[in-house]
């Protein structure tokens, strides 16, 4: 079979999916045609990572095409959540519970 510009993506297809069928052949060079056209080498490494992130039953050639730009990376790194709260301890005769507050409770934090 003679190589064409979607026999990469079809590779990689392969390599998470199995081989795909005529048609699902079809919608992935329909959707990927444009992308393809545009650059070649980013849409390669982004269709590797969508498939590799995506399960079978959620694939979708046009809603990778919709969202591409979005699969840069694997997995972007999120910066950590910023902490406003902590923990300190509350007694009421001798009853002790834990209660969230803000940073700036002048009480020590709970160990």
């Amino acid at each position: 079979m003679a190589q064409s510009w979607i026999s990469p993506y079809i590779a990689i297809f392969q390599r998470y999916f199995g081989q795909p069928g005529r048609v699902a052949a079809v919608r992935m060079a329909r959707a990927l045609k444009d992308l393809d056209a545009m650059d070649s080498e980013a849409c390669l490494l982004r269709w590797e990572n969508y498939c590799q992130a995506t399960p079978y039953r959620f694939y979708s050639a046009e809603r990778f095409a919709e969202v591409w730009e979005a699969w840069d990376e694997l997995e972007p790194e999120k910066p950590a959540p910023k902490k406003t709260m902590k923990w300190v301890e509350e007694r009421t005769g001798q009853r002790m519970r834990l209660v969230q507050v803000p940073l700036d409770d002048p009480r020590p934090e709970a160990k």
